[in-house]
């Protein structure tokens, strides 16, 4: 696992500038100079941080996005070219080379895919089917996977679609939105305006949830091995412990120097997945008496479930990253291509390791399943220790996304030119991104119950409604919209939109 930088010289978005002849910019203005944030490099997909799912943050979810940079002035995409300007036959993918290096093939693609899906949103699994219940988990797992991975189909062929439109190689997800929406059915065209920033507000939102979900999942960790070898204290104390360690992780500007840590997190997951299994299944494969087929109130089981294995299956940067740096990205998305094939492998493999571990452990299943481990031994605290590192180390790659996005669309053009009060307002917004988490984590203190709404509340909207949204209105505009499309689409953004309220509000009360 390593991490690859991108030149400095990039645009509001933060994406690698790249050269478009087929249409101008609508801003006269130059790029704004360099300041102590943007020494930022940003990461490619060699990269695989340990997470929930959304785990690898290549800037690609947010390339090319051209703004006006007049200060005080909410920022708007520009990438509308003359009339006639485009080529009939341009083809983004053909022109992909020009902007993305070391772009990697069809089988190293489907292997990152893969990594990515090793880690909290695994360890989450088991507590989901004890929420859901083993039938109620098994079928809910193939349908909400099937659901998820059906709105990352239609993100990507949106994001293309749009792009050959505009004729450029790539498009982050809020233009893509944005440029979709405009000019289709006067009830989702009024989305033009705001769709950046309802995009940015559920990414952004999303990615500081995770990092919520590290700070729980450290502190929880840390407790058990203190309670039971060290000192007693209460979990909002290793809350503060964890945020104050992660504080200085979080004022790195290089993510570069993460590399070594990065690398030697791959094999500590592995190692650590491999103890957890062997725990599992030690004494044979048994069945607690504990174990229910469906739960006692199984709306509330279901909604607990789907915001825990969304968290862990909608891999929105992981998904467009990957496409977006493939040598052959239109092998991405076809029917026994990559994206599928490691979609298929990744439900199983969250199902499997769910539905054994609830059956070993019953309703003793915890938030994550390494506090299940015994505790007399030495090797599980080893095991916890190693996960606590790895995800501690992977706390500022989540915190990218976030700070780019925030960074340089709302913080940025509010700060007067001089670079040290530009670095100073950077620290803030980083060390903001560490309290924050702290304080949201003390007021869901319940690992699995965080991991469920965070997931219910963010990736419905990004992950279901919002693709839906994109292609109603494309097909709409261009007169292919039939009764099919239409009745699947609405159906979409109906459930995008209910899932989210209804379980967001399930989660909350059940603290």
């Amino acid at each position: 696992m390593t991490l690859n930088s991108f030149p400095e010289d990039q645009d509001e978005r933060g994406a690698k500038s790249f050269p478009n002849e087929s249409y101008p910019s609508n801003s006269n203005e130059n790029p704004m100079p360099n300041d102590g944030a943007e020494n930022v490099n940003h990461t490619s997909m060699d990269m695989t941080p340990v997470g929930t799912g959304l785990d690898q943050i290549s800037n690609n979810t947010s390339a090319p996005h051209q703004t006006q940079n007049k200060p005080g002035k909410w920022r708007m995409a520009t990438l509308i070219p003359p009339v006639g300007s485009v080529p009939h036959d341009y083809e983004p993918y053909d022109h992909r080379g020009d902007i993305v290096k070391g772009a990697t093939t069809n089988t190293e693609t489907l292997i990152h895919l893969m990594k990515g899906s090793l880690g909290m949103g695994m360890l989450a699994m088991p507590v989901s089917f004890k929420n859901a219940g083993i039938l109620d988990g098994i079928i809910s797992c193939v349908v909400v996977s099937f659901i998820a991975s059906y709105g990352m189909h239609q993100l990507l062929r949106m994001q293309h679609h749009v792009s050959k439109q505009l004729g450029v190689p790539l498009i982050d997800y809020a233009d893509a939105m944005k440029h979709a929406v405009t000019g289709g059915p006067k009830y989702l065209s009024w989305l033009a305006r705001p769709a950046p920033y309802f995009v940015d507000f559920f990414l952004c939102s999303f990615q500081i949830g995770v990092c919520c979900i590290y700070v729980s999942f450290i502190s929880n960790n840390l407790k058990q091995i203190s309670d039971e070898y060290w000192i007693t204290l209460n979990i909002h104390t290793w809350f503060v412990i964890t945020g104050a360690i992660v504080l200085p992780l979080n004022q790195l500007r290089n993510l570069h120097h993460l590399s070594p840590l990065s690398t030697a997190g791959d094999f500590l997951v592995l190692g650590g997945l491999g103890v957890v299994f062997y725990y599992i299944f030690r004494d044979g494969i048994t069945v607690s008496p504990e174990v229910a087929l469906i739960p006692d109130t199984p709306f509330k089981g279901f909604a607990l479930f789907f915001g825990t294995l969304m968290t862990a299956v909608q891999s929105i940067g992981v998904i467009v990253s990957l496409e977006n740096n493939m040598k052959t990205p239109a092998d991405y998305r076809k029917p026994f291509g990559v994206f599928n094939i490691g979609m298929v492998f990744i439900t199983c493999l969250y199902g499997f390791t769910g539905l054994v571990g609830y059956c070993k452990y019953g309703n003793a299943t915890q938030g994550s399943v390494t506090l299940n481990l015994p505790k007399e031994s030495i090797l599980p605290v080893l095991v916890k220790l190693a996960f606590a590192f790895v995800i501690l180390f992977t706390y500022p790659l989540q915190c990218f996304m976030p700070i780019d996005i925030l960074w340089r669309n709302y913080v940025r053009i509010h700060v007067h030119k001089s670079s040290n009060k530009k670095w100073a307002y950077n620290s803030m917004l980083r060390i903001a991104l560490v309290v924050f988490p702290v304080l949201i984590s003390s007021l869901i203190p319940i690992l699995d119950l965080l991991i469920s709404t965070v997931g219910a509340f963010t990736l419905p909207t990004v992950g279901i409604t919002f693709p839906a949204i994109m292609e109603l209105s494309v097909f709409h505009k261009e007169k292919r919209l039939t009764s099919w499309i239409f009745i699947k689409c609405i159906a979409l953004i109906i459930f995008g939109i209910f899932s989210m309220i209804l379980c967001t509000y399930v989660c909350l009360f059940s603290m």
